[in-house]
């Protein structure tokens, strides 16, 4: 029985047809699985390809803010928002970049620009937290209950949410409200000693009214 043998150039072609897949890199891939500087490396080819891509500047910023190197999060994402400026996902990188670098006006901006474009969002509930922080540190307590609220509503989960709502509403002077805040903290985890330590203030504060 002969056996038939394929020419040794088809076979080198096939080879060379399918290098490209065998060899192509997952930037998202990479960035799920924490190898956040292998992340960076790939979309930085991609870019240098493609400069206008915005999935490959969206995955970078991911990855540079999960290093903590918040200038360069916030760069790429002006970047890709000067060709997209209602482009949601770098919208967040912009806002948690300029949170990190002490920008709070900044991040309140984009934040608040995250919300309008998807307030049914992903990070929703992430977005109202931050906006809480940021107007808490502002002075701007009122605005900060209102943001917190919607933070805690939307996920529900979160003691320190709770307790930041708690404090938040203990500077306001509304002792009652926050009694219900730390309360909640505590029924989510009742080892937690801000909680336990704001209970016990307004408490003190309410018996005194």
């Amino acid at each position: 029985m002969s056996i038939t043998r394929v020419p040794f150039v088809i076979l080198l072609l096939f080879s060379l047809a399918l290098a490209p897949a065998a060899q192509e890199r997952d930037a998202l891939g990479a960035f799920r699985q924490g190898r956040y500087a292998e992340a960076i490396e790939i979309t930085t080819d991609e870019l240098n390809s493609n400069p206008s891509n915005r999935d490959a500047m969206t995955v970078q910023g991911w990855s540079l803010i999960a290093l903590g190197r918040f200038q360069e999060a916030a760069s790429i994402a002006d970047r890709g928002l000067s060709l997209a400026p209602r482009d949601y996902r770098l919208a967040f990188i912009k806002a948690e970049a300029e949170f990190n670098r002490g920008n709070f006006r900044e991040s309140l901006r984009f934040l608040e620009r995250y919300a309008d474009i998807v307030p049914e969002g992903s990070r929703i509930a992430d977005a109202y937290y931050f906006m809480g922080v940021i107007l808490t540190e502002l002075g701007e307590f009122r605005n900060a209950d209102t943001a917190l609220s919607m933070a805690v509503h939307l996920s529900s989960g979160n003691v320190s949410w709770w307790v930041q709502l708690g404090e938040v509403r203990e500077t306001l002077a509304d002792f009652v409200e926050a009694e219900q805040a730390f309360s909640r903290a505590l029924q989510l985890n009742p080892n937690a000693t801000a909680a336990q330590a704001g209970l016990e203030r307004v408490r003190s504060r309410i018996r005194q009214l």
